[in-house]
């Protein structure tokens, strides 16, 4: 009888704390009244330009937003807008050694990020995010450019969304 209990316990926290309108979310995410997100195309603003750039990075930061929070995708009108450009996509030498080569490059990914939450003007932020990735000098960049660029857009999206939606 006293597992029995116990074990209905949490499920009637849970309960309560539906029907009193509390959204939580697992991921430790906080939308407050917010209910919808809408996510802008970034347009690629930096010098060097890959064509997939602005596509992959919307995309995983939409993908993020939705799967990690209680908010539904949509096209306009929503509570909370996204807005922003992609405003560096560079490749520079790193770790230079004794006979004048380099050892490293570092992939590096910049966006500058608009929040404008229509529940709660306090949230609204604007704010660079900076992603890089090192990979050896001795690849081409087109080797694996494509891998690093989908890694950058996730740990971007995962910044993004710790600072627009998780209070910690």
């Amino acid at each position: 009888m006293t597992q029995l209990i116990g074990a209905l316990v949490p499920v009637a926290c849970l309960a309560l704390l539906a029907s009193c309108g509390v959204s939580y979310s697992f991921s430790g995410s906080d939308s407050g009244e917010a209910k919808t997100v809408q996510v802008d195309v970034f347009p690629n603003n930096a010098e060097l330009v890959n064509p997939r750039l602005s596509q992959t990075f919307t995309e995983q930061l939409r993908t993020t937003l939705v799967q990690q929070s209680t908010l539904s995708l949509a096209p306009r009108d929503a509570d909370l807008v996204f807005t922003g450009a992609i405003v560096g996509y560079s490749v520079s030498p790193q770790a230079p050694t004794a006979n004048e080569t380099v050892a490293l490059s570092r992939l590096t990914l910049v966006v500058e990020v608009q929040l404008n939450n229509q529940t709660d003007s306090k949230r609204n932020f604007s704010q660079r995010f900076t992603a890089t990735r090192d990979y050896p000098s001795t690849q081409d960049l087109s080797a694996v450019e494509g891998s690093l660029m989908d890694e950058m857009c996730r740990e971007l999206a995962e910044k993004i969304f710790s600072r627009a939606l998780v209070n910690w």
